[in-house]
């Protein structure tokens, strides 16, 4: 859920809410004409041309409600008319956001950052008990991939079309860099504040020694896409990619030599904990690992259909990797055996990173972000907000707000929708419409005909439905 402080309407005039930080701006105004009155013609015998021409009267059907209009300020305004300005909204629910994230990483012991879809910016610096703002890298259009924290200002990002960014503040301010290419990068890494790769399409590494500020190309011996690099020190690196394919350099990245990998899968991740000491994953919940810098690799796990993209380890017995369908592994003996502790989702997880051997983190789609802090074996969804199917919202004033969607859900907000509580509708249809009048008056509808009210800011809601409309 987003909130907004304006609106375009469909001939360009802004309109502002006069300088006050109100809830999706004048919804009241909006919603009078944003939400047409559908279907609510009690008691009158109506059909619906073509789609339900043989049909004679309401008595036949059960209605489904989906828009509910009042009197309102703004005549003339439809949905088709409104426009957002991505500038002006920040997520209100969940929290911090809820785009996806790609890349993780951590700092300090008890700070985290990811980034994501729509340059998707999130950072902790207390284990997730609080959020820093801006929530966004500063580049909208553009998917970010990969983070990589030098310490605590300074930090490196990758994404599509050649991205690469820097932050010297911590987050508060990006600036996009010139990567010379522009292929996406889905992997980045630096050693220290001025020696970093990334690593993307078409075979392709990126380098610098000046922190970001020029960069060379590196030339891998193939084409494929090349989806994550580590590097355990100034000169010994390795990428990893598709059909199961492993590079390695022992000088910076000057030359780089395929190494055998024993495996055909996408591989996702790569984890080198020393020079000797490191793990891949991929596709078909494929592990591998090295003890030797890469020279052999071996099979350490492997179940179809289970895809995996991310690995991790604090040290050289735990780690974890995460993948699909909210897929966790952990290990503690160094990758020998592997355990699945319940991840509570079902959602796709995409990065996991440990800062201690106690406390690690996982990001996934919708915005997901979990925190362990006994080494794996279970986790917490952190972030604020409440789940569901949302259809519709109405806001009388700058601080009152309800929301209804599926199963009878209606939700209130009193301060501007920074928190939301839920209300018992007492139905379990789906709403599709709510409006308020005020605080204390207001009506919701949805399917089977299902109309409610309220006269007292939704701490309680009667069913006004007429009979003849109720579903039989």
């Amino acid at each position: 859920m987003l909130k907004c402080e304006r609106f375009r309407n469909g001939e360009g005039d802004m309109i502002t809410n006069g300088g006050k930080n109100r809830f999706f701006t004048s919804w009241q105004a909006i919603l009078s004409v944003l939400l047409f009155l559908c279907f609510i013609f009690l008691g009158t015998d109506r059909a619906t041309s073509q789609e339900q021409s043989d049909i004679d009267s309401l008595a036949d059907v059960t209605p489904e409600f989906d828009a509910l209009s009042l009197p309102g300020e703004l005549g003339g305004l439809s949905i088709k008319d409104v426009y957002a300005d991505s500038t002006s909204w920040t997520w209100l629910n969940p929290i911090p956001q809820g785009n996806t994230l790609y890349g993780v990483d951590i700092y300090r012991d008890t700070g985290m950052c990811a980034v994501g879809e729509f340059g998707s910016f999130a950072s902790t610096d207390d284990r997730g008990a609080s959020w820093r703002d801006p929530r966004s890298v500063g580049i909208t259009a553009s998917r970010i991939m990969a983070i990589d924290v030098v310490d605590t200002s300074l930090a490196f990002a990758s994404g599509v079309f050649g991205g690469l960014f820097r932050t010297t503040d911590g987050g508060e301010n990006w600036t996009a860099l010139n990567s010379e290419v522009s292929v996406p990068l889905y992997g980045i890494k630096f050693i220290d504040e001025d020696d970093g790769w990334a690593a993307g399409g078409s075979g392709r590494v990126v380098h610098t020694v000046d922190g970001g500020d020029t960069w060379s190309t590196q030339f891998v011996p193939s084409s494929i896409r090349l989806r994550a690099i580590d590097f355990a020190n100034a000169t010994d690196g390795w990428v990893v990619g598709d059909s199961g394919k492993i590079f390695v350099t022992t000088n910076a990245g000057i030359t780089w030599m395929a190494q055998s990998s024993g495996v055909t899968k996408t591989l996702t991740s790569v984890r080198f904990i020393n020079d000797d000491t490191g793990w891949v994953a991929g596709s078909d919940g494929t592990v591998i690992k090295t003890t030797n810098g890469g020279t052999t690799w071996l099979l350490k796990y492997s179940t179809v259909g289970l895809s995996l993209e991310s690995i991790d380890f604090s040290d050289p017995l735990n780690g974890c990797a995460v993948g699909r369908s909210g897929t966790i592994l952990k290990t503690t003996n160094g990758g020998n055996t592997w355990t699945r502790p319940p991840s509570g989702t079902t959602l796709w997880l995409t990065g996991v990173r440990f800062s201690t051997p106690l406390l690690g983190w996982l990001i996934g789609v919708h915005g997901i972000i979990l925190k362990t802090e006994d080494g794996g074996t279970s986790w917490q969804k952190l972030g604020g907000g409440v789940a569901g199917q949302f259809n519709a919202v109405s806001s009388p004033t700058s601080t009152s707000g309800w929301i209804a969607g599926d199963v009878g859900t209606i939700l209130h907000s009193s301060n501007g929708g920074v928190s939301w509580a839920y209300q018992i509708s007492g139905t379990t249809q789906k709403l599709n419409a709510i409006y308020f009048v005020d605080e204390f008056r207001g009506w919701a509808v949805g399917n089977a005909g299902t109309i409610l009210k309220t006269a007292n800011g939704g701490a309680t809601w009667k069913d006004v439905t007429p009979p003849e409309l109720r579903a039989r």
